[in-house]
C-alpha cells in the first residue's frame, strides 16, 4: 500500500496501521475510530516520535474511517495533533468524500489553529502528495530541476 513494504510498518492495531520510511510517517485508518483505537494509535505514534524523532512529513489516510469516539477523546486527539504538527513540516490528510470524517477533522483542525496541512478528497491529488513526501518534497513543491509551483 502507498508503495511501502511490510518492513515499513511500525505499528498495527485495531483500526489502524502506522508506516515510517525515512523522513515520512503515515497512518491508514480504514475502520471505526473508537476511544480505544484513538488512544492506541496516538500512543504508537508518540512512541515512534520518542524513539526515532519527528519525521518531516506525516500523511493520514482517513478516507475509510468512521469516527465513533467521544468529544473528550476528539479534543485529546486535537491536542496531540497540535503538539505533533509543531514539530512536523507538512501533513496531508486524505478524507475522501466521507462527510462525517471531513466534519470531524475540519472542526479539530480549526481548534488547533495551525496551517501546514491539507485535507485531500481527490484520490489522484492525495497519491501525488504521498509520493512527493516519500521523495522528500513538500507536496506542491517542484521536483528537482522542475519549474516552480505554488505550495498548497
Amino acid at each position: 500500500m502507498y508503495g511501502l513494504e511490510q518492513g515499513d510498518i511500525i505499528a498495527r492495531g485495531e483500526g489502524y496501521t502506522l508506516y515510517r520510511r525515512g523522513t515520512c510517517m503515515g497512518m491508514h485508518a480504514p475502520g471505526k475510530i473508537t476511544d480505544s483505537v484513538s488512544v492506541s494509535w496516538k500512543r504508537a505514534m508518540g512512541e515512534s516520535f520518542t524513539r526515532n524523532g519527528y519525521p518531516r512529513f506525516v500523511w493520514l489516510d482517513m478516507k475509510g474511517c468512521e469516527p465513533d469516539n467521544t468529544m473528550g477523546e476528539r479534543f485529546r486527539t486535537a491536542s496531540f495533533i497540535r503538539e505533533s504538527l509543531r514539530q512536523i513540516e507538512w501533513c496531508a490528510i486524505h478524507t475522501g468524500k466521507t462527510t462525517g470524517v471531513v466534519i470531524v477533522l475540519r472542526t479539530m483542525l480549526r481548534i488547533i489553529g495551525l496551517s501546514h496541512f491539507v485535507l485531500y478528497d481527490d484520490e489522484a491529488e492525495w497519491r501525488a502528495a504521498v509520493d512527493a513526501m516519500k521523495a522528500g518534497r513538500r507536496p506542491g513543491a517542484p521536483a528537482a530541476g522542475a519549474g516552480s509551483t505554488q505550495a498548497r
